[in-house]
């Protein structure tokens, strides 16, 4: 079997960095970039370093051994980034397609971990928020109406609070609270304020309204007919 040249080497290098999806590359590619590099070592291990030449000869074929060490690694990340992106995106979507199109076995392994793990990731993300959203939906904020020393629960110290204070406070604790008229149910008190609110808005734009239709004026003029009859 052939083994790349460093020029084969630096061409997968730059079709893969310019490349906007991974690049055509299998097992056999592997093998021919580890036959360069084994085929260069042995020519390193077989110079005479006593010879002015061949040690100028050698230390040129470690430089390229060195580039050409350097151009794997970023061919490497190069691929690698686009697994992760090609695994991320996999990952999100509904479907259950898996594409390992142009991968060695190795990164296909890579692939389908990621592709699991994230999957795995962002459904126990979403498990915690919503087992937070559901143990948080419960808590109510309560306005202090009059001073609270300081309070526990047996684990956890709570206050003193101020009147006036905004406070959230285990159930527990707040119906004790709320029973000796201590605090007052912010989110209820609320409530109350808009009903109360929406009822006078509805009164003042009834009578509006019966301004602008002459009942009003028609009640004033009977009730002063009336008097002037009197």
């Amino acid at each position: 079997m052939d083994s790349y040249s460093y020029e084969d080497i630096y061409e997968l290098l730059r079709n893969e960095k310019f490349s906007s999806d991974l690049q055509e590359f299998s097992s056999n590619n592997l093998k021919k970039i580890q036959k360069y590099f084994e085929e260069r070592i042995e020519k390193l291990n077989e110079t005479n370093s006593s010879n002015m030449f061949t040690s100028h000869n050698k230390l040129k074929i470690q430089s390229e051994v060195d580039n050409a060490t350097r151009m794997v690694n970023d061919l490497i990340y190069h691929r690698e980034k686009k697994i992760i992106t090609r695994a991320r995106f996999t990952s999100r979507s509904d479907e259950n397609i898996e594409d390992t199109s142009n991968m060695t076995d190795l990164e296909k392994s890579l692939y389908n971990f990621l592709n699991a793990e994230l999957k795995k990731f962002r459904t126990n993300y979403l498990n915690q928020i919503e087992d937070t959203s559901k143990s948080n939906s419960n808590i109510e904020k309560y306005r202090v109406l009059s001073d609270i020393p300081k309070l526990s629960d047996g684990n956890k110290s709570y206050g003193p609070y101020k009147s006036n204070d905004e406070i959230i406070i285990p159930e527990n604790i707040a119906k004790i609270l709320l029973s000796e008229n201590k605090i007052t149910n912010e989110s209820e008190e609320f409530k109350n304020k808009v009903i109360t609110e929406n009822i006078r808005e509805n009164e003042i734009s009834k009578t509006s309204e019966n301004v602008l239709s002459g009942k009003e004026l028609q009640k004033t003029h009977s009730s002063e007919s009336k008097t002037i009859e009197e």
